[in-house]
């Protein structure tokens, strides 16, 4: 093999290099033994490819869940919907009768008297003898009145024994030659309310 020079004590060589090693002289065996070499550190040489990626790795747990966010602001109020289409007339109801608001007049009654309550709200009635009235129902409730005129007498004037009167006192006829009035009401039960005033005299 070929021997390089290196460095030497005594005309022995003590370090020397083949084949490319670092070869030092062992003086006990008398003999060369590989040494580490002795020169300075050669430059770093150009970094190699990379390898090829790793197998992947197994999926870690799952992590807590996070905190939940803020609850997002309301948003507007959405614009008012169209009006609906107005509805059909409903059909036209029954006609009521005709109501006469003037006074009708009886002339001079006796006797069985229906008073046309049914029609008119104002009735005048001449008395000339016992006189028993009775009221024709009227279509709806409300105020009616009974004018009388005493033409003589004294008469007897009744009226039905359902009619309730004002301090559970009946009508009684006033003095003869004036006037009485007899104001009712019929109520929605069917039920008449009466009160009575006695002895006007016309002025």
């Amino acid at each position: 093999m070929g021997y390089i020079l290196r460095s030497g004590t005594s005309g022995k060589v003590v370090r020397g290099e083949s084949n490319g090693q670092t070869l030092v002289w062992n003086s006990a065996t008398d003999s060369w033994d590989l040494g580490v070499g002795g020169g300075a550190t050669g430059p770093t040489g150009p970094t190699g490819p990379t390898g090829p990626a790793g197998a992947q790795g197994a999926q870690g747990p799952q992590g807590n869940p996070g905190t939940p966010g803020t609850p997002g602001a309301t948003g507007p109020t959405g614009p008012a919907g169209a009006a609906g289409a107005a509805g059909a007339t409903g059909p036209t109801g029954p006609t009521g009768p005709a109501w006469n608001e003037t006074e009708v007049v009886l002339g001079s009654v006796s006797g069985a008297v229906a008073i046309p309550f049914d029609t008119n709200r104002n009735v005048f009635a001449t008395v000339s003898g016992n006189t028993d009235f009775t009221m024709d129902i009227p279509p709806t409730t409300g105020h009616f009145q009974l004018r009388i005129f005493n033409a003589g007498g004294p008469f007897t004037v009744t009226f039905p024994a359902t009619v309730f009167w004002q301090g559970q006192t009946a009508y009684t006829p006033g003095p003869a030659g004036q006037y009485d009035f007899v104001n009712l009401f019929y109520t929605a039960s069917g039920q008449w309310m009466a009160t009575s005033s006695t002895g006007w005299e016309q002025v």
